[in-house]
């Protein structure tokens, strides 16, 4: 603990160089270690109002003079910034990951005015299955440390908020200056899996059947099983590498799947959501991010699985655009991606589509290529798209237009499918909308929800119904803004539309 290093170089000819400055390790037992600090974080939200960066890497940097704040502004506040709009800011979360599994001992969290009042401590080996561990019910601020009587095995940490305090009447959110995390390395790591089939935001046609495959590894052990997952429904199992399934007659839409590995000690672990865009050839047009007409700080790279090849990185303060021009043969709501990555964590972008803006919001895991749908409307004819920096700092991979969406009823129509699921109206919904479908035969029909990750957020129907036309009011008042997916399915067949929650 007290030794003394001296660096000495020396070049060819025998002249040396001594390091004068001094250069301090500290060693520490290693329960004593804190596992966040310089780690990867990542938040539900960030403050992007008010100075300096309050990110999630804030509350991991060691410095407790820098700290994470979210969003507050619940529309409540009178005058508040717009840019801190948030649907719920008491649900929000700031996570860690600690690089592998760890016996979690001792977390502790370093407040800062704006603190959780009720909170829970959250564990998860992949970031996307969480277990909650702990729970705060009267929080009072300052510092709290957690113990755990037997260390929790986990890889992810986070604190997820239930409550905050209300300072002077303003809604702020919660704001952290440290979050610390103490424990041995685990001896038990967990799998790893990721989908390698259909390629990542693939486009395949409707009908064909699909090939799901899927990679898996345990250092520690073997992979007893992968389980795939459709739009929150299990599609297969499969308990032998090369881990397989089978779409069959995937239906147009947007999709997500997932899978999850099992090993032999029983840890399950997911992949996080992978969309799939089903449509018939040329209906999904992808438009490349270094094709567009580009201004401000952007600068093209290569490579990193983007589509193309290519992608564009707004890459500095100073504003950064890209514009597409979109023709459409029919005006009206269509549901536009974008494939994106975030190399610094969430992000907030305008999207413009002929002079009206939407304020998008990009989030998921760190250096993930990812996909976002917005519903924009398109004039027939030309249109002009244009991604706009609000916070830049993110990967730009491409543009989607999804005609086959817009196009999907008159597609069944003159199809004569058995099942119809007609638009929702309104659309986007801010409340309750009505949703329609149609059926040729009586049968048992089931219509459900789900958030884009594949979780179902609600069942509006699960019953026999007879042929007809059926309507059912949705109520939307308790989700977040985003694109969601109304699957409707009767024996073997389904269908499948977006809807757009809006606040």
């Amino acid at each position: 603990e007290t030794t003394t290093y001296t660096l000495v170089a020396t070049n060819t000819d025998d002249a040396t160089d001594t390091l004068t400055e001094a250069v301090t390790v500290t060693v520490l037992d290693p329960d004593q270690v804190n596992r966040a600090r310089g780690a990867v974080a990542t938040a539900s939200t960030m403050e992007t109002c008010c100075g300096p960066g309050r990110g999630p890497e804030a509350a991991v940097d060691g410095d407790p003079a820098t700290r994470w704040s979210s969003a507050w502004n619940d529309g409540s506040g009178g005058g508040t910034p717009d840019d801190q709009l948030d649907d719920d800011p008491d649900d929000e979360w700031l996570a860690v990951d600690l690089g592998e599994a760890f016996g979690v001992a001792r977390v502790v969290l370093d407040w800062e005015a704006a603190y959780g009042t009720q909170y829970a401590i959250e564990t998860s080996y992949d970031g996307v299955l969480w277990m909650p561990v702990f729970t705060e019910t009267a929080g009072d601020g300052g510092t709290d440390e957690i113990l755990f009587d037997t260390p929790v095995s986990a890889r992810y940490v986070r604190m997820h908020g239930i409550e905050r305090v209300t300072l002077g009447g303003t809604q702020y959110g919660y704001s952290l200056y440290e979050m610390e995390v103490y424990g041995l390395e685990s001896s038990v790591q967990p799998p790893t899996v990721e989908i390698t089939d259909p390629g990542l935001m693939a486009v395949v046609a409707p009908g064909a059947s699909v090939a799901v495959a899927a990679a898996a590894t345990d250092a520690d052990g073997t992979v007893a099983s992968v389980a795939f997952y459709l739009d929150g429904t299990e599609l297969a199992t499969d308990d032998t590498a090369p881990f397989t399934a089978t779409w069959p007659n995937p239906t147009e839409g947007a999709h997500v799947l997932r899978a999850v590995a099992t090993d032999d000690s029983g840890i399950a672990v997911s992949t996080a959501a992978y969309p799939v865009t089903v449509a018939p050839p040329d209906a999904f047009r992808r438009f490349e991010a270094e094709a567009a007409t580009r201004s401000g700080d952007t600068v093209i790279g290569t490579g990193g699985g983007a589509s193309g090849g290519g992608y564009v990185s707004l890459s500095g303060e100073n504003g950064g655009t890209l514009v597409w021009t979109v023709e459409v043969g029919r005006a009206g709501a269509y549901p536009i991606s974008l494939g994106y990555r975030l190399p610094f964590g969430e992000k907030t972008q305008y999207v413009v589509v002929d002079g009206d803006s939407t304020t998008v919001r990009f989030t998921g895991a760190v250096n993930t290529w990812l996909q976002r749908s917005v519903e924009v409307d398109l004039a027939a004819g030309s249109n002009e798209i244009r991604l706009e920096r609000f916070w830049g700092y993110m990967d730009l991979d491409y543009l989607g237009v999804d005609e086959a969406a817009f196009l999907g009823v008159a597609t069944e129509a003159e199809g004569g499918a058995s099942l119809r699921l007609l638009p929702a109206g309104p659309n986007p919904v801010s409340a309750t909308t009505v949703i329609a479908f149609e059926t040729a035969a009586p049968g048992s029909v089931r219509l459900d929800v789900f958030d884009v990750t594949g979780r179902r957020v609600a069942t509006l129907a699960d019953s026999p119904r007879a042929a007809g036309r059926h309507e059912v009011r949705f109520d939307a008042s308790g989700l977040s803004s985003g694109i969601y997916l109304v699957r409707l399915q009767s024996g073997a067949e389904a269908v499948v539309r977006q809807i757009a929650v809006t606040r």
